[in-house]
């Protein structure tokens, strides 16, 4: 297997590429309905492919760099006449796929075990809320953890200029990717050089964006959503007691995660322990790589939940920790039982062919949980393609020249490319006070602004606990009435007295 392994790496590694592929477009999860968050984000990339400035044409409080891919994905995708969602789901699956295999180089470098490495590999595909993260649209989280990994598979590599470049790419795809900057640099500070070198390899994406920003006219607007309206108002909004995280962040785990998954995230943690403990020991290395390179930043990241854990898919970068530690752990195991039946046989040696059967099961068990994930947790809902249909009653009164304005719930917009009549999409979490601190007229200039363009229809999501929500229900029930579109909240603009007498 060794000889295998080392021959035949790279075509190893393309099958298990292909196979995660396959295992994600087996799920269907591709066709599933555009919607929540990440039709926020591939509405902002068909914006930038519009003209349109993030933060400052088009309001959204993370970092950038998954909207820009997701523009690239769009702009592949029409040259060969994909539909723009499709195109974007596709980038996202080989995003998913590709995190996996830099989760079992990362296994194999800190571990040194290959068996570990597999089991790494597998084990996210075991867990069935993996497929729609990898497969539902563009998700800044999975673009964030698998730069994160990257930079922390280089710094076991020693190539500190990449692995800086990498966490500063993780950050500007979210902002708690920062982390993985600051890991990089506690592994190799004992190494003047390689800090340099690090700390260069951040700079570069960071000095290009800060740098396109202001060329754009958006840098104001990017530090301001980004950085000032979450540490000013975000953070302090959604703050809630130590015991009432700790419940919320159990509550949404085990809503969202199957068995597999939280069997995972468990074997992970106790996995985590066990390298900690190591570690401690050993005083420096674990495997073959600095070990504060990947023991600290799961660690960082669960401490960062005590501030700001939402909602599912704030699990994802934790995902591929607990897969490198569920699979050191269980690796460790079969190594400790072919050692023990060593001693009991009166062998010197660890007989690796045992090691190597164990390995070759355990790893055959893990691969068909994956497939069986997959094919339980198949997708078989509504589709894209009956949002499009339904949409179509919509479409048949809408004119090139009327305008849409969508709160909360932005798949309207990016179903029909259509943009929105603010550039602010949702005013949850005290964005409407944020941004009315910004006019002289307030949070009223912005809506009445809104209000004079009179859009024709309306798609009012997610806005209970929003503190407009009186004003945008008093503007509805004023001049809009419901519009019959199952799956959609949307209204439809009445005529005003003057129109219907001019049609008359």
């Amino acid at each position: 297997m060794r000889k295998l392994w080392s021959s035949q790496r790279h075509l190893i590694f393309f099958a298990l590429f292909l196979s995660a592929v396959t295992l994600i477009l087996v799920n269907r999860a591709l066709v599933a309905p555009e919607a929540a968050d990440h039709a926020m984000w591939d509405y902002m990339a068909q914006a930038i492919l519009r003209g349109q400035v993030p933060y400052k044409d088009v309001v959204n409080i993370k970092t950038p760099l998954s909207a820009y891919l997701s523009a690239l994905a769009l702009l592949v995708g029409r040259a060969v006449g994909l539909n723009d969602l499709i195109a974007i789901r596709c980038l996202y699956i080989s995003l998913a796929a590709a995190l996996l295999l830099v989760t079992l180089a990362v296994t194999e470098a800190y571990s040194g075990s290959r068996i570990a490495a597999l089991l790494a590999f597998c084990a996210p595909l075991a867990c069935p809320r993996f497929y729609s993260w990898a497969s539902t649209g563009s998700e800044p989280k999975l673009v964030m953890i698998l730069f994160g990994m990257l930079s922390v598979l280089f710094v076991a590599k020693n190539q500190p200029s990449w692995a800086g470049f990498a966490a500063m790419l993780s950050c500007l795809s979210w902002q708690p990717g920062l982390l993985f900057a600051g890991t990089a640099l506690l592994a190799v500070w004992p190494n003047k050089r390689s800090v340099v070198r690090t700390a260069a390899g951040a700079a570069i994406p960071l000095l290009a964006t800060i740098l396109y920003f202001y060329w754009v006219g958006g840098l104001r607007d990017l530090w301001r959503w980004c950085f000032v309206f979450d540490l000013t108002v975000y953070a302090p909004q959604g703050f809630r007691s130590l015991a009432e995280q700790a419940s919320h962040i159990a509550a949404v785990a085990h809503r969202v995660l199957a068995a597999p998954g939280l069997l995972v995230l468990g074997l992970g943690a106790i996995g985590y322990a066990t390298a900690l403990f190591a570690a401690l020991r050993r005083s420096g290395h674990a495997g073959r790589a600095p070990v504060a390179a990947i023991l600290l930043p799961p660690a960082i990241y669960v401490a960062y939940w005590r501030f700001d854990f939402n909602s599912g898919p704030y699990l994802i970068p934790i995902f591929p920790f607990a897969a490198v530690f569920a699979g050191w752990l269980i690796a460790g195991v079969i190594k400790a039982i072919a050692l023990r039946w060593s001693a009991a046989e009166k062998r010197r040696v660890l007989n690796l062919q045992l090691l190597q059967v164990l390995g070759l099961i355990v790893f055959a068990v893990a691969a068909y949980l994956a497939v069986a994930a997959s094919l339980n947790s198949k997708y078989q809902g509504l589709t894209l393609d009956d949002d499009y249909a339904m949409l179509r009653t919509l479409t048949d009164r809408l004119a090139a020249e009327d305008t849409i304005y969508a709160h909360g719930e932005i798949n309207i917009l990016a179903l029909l490319n259509r943009p929105n009549a603010s550039k602010y999409l949702w005013f949850d979490r005290g964005k409407d006070d944020f941004a009315g601190a910004q006019v002289p007229g307030g949070f009223q200039e912005i809506l009445e602004a809104i209000k004079s363009q009179k859009p024709k229809f309306v798609e009012l999501g997610r806005s209970n606990g929003v503190r407009c929500q009186p004003d945008l229900e008093e503007w509805m029930d004023r001049d809009y009435s419901p519009f019959p579109l199952p799956g959609f909240e949307v209204y439809m603009r009445r005529p005003a007295p003057s129109e219907r007498s001019t049609n008359q």
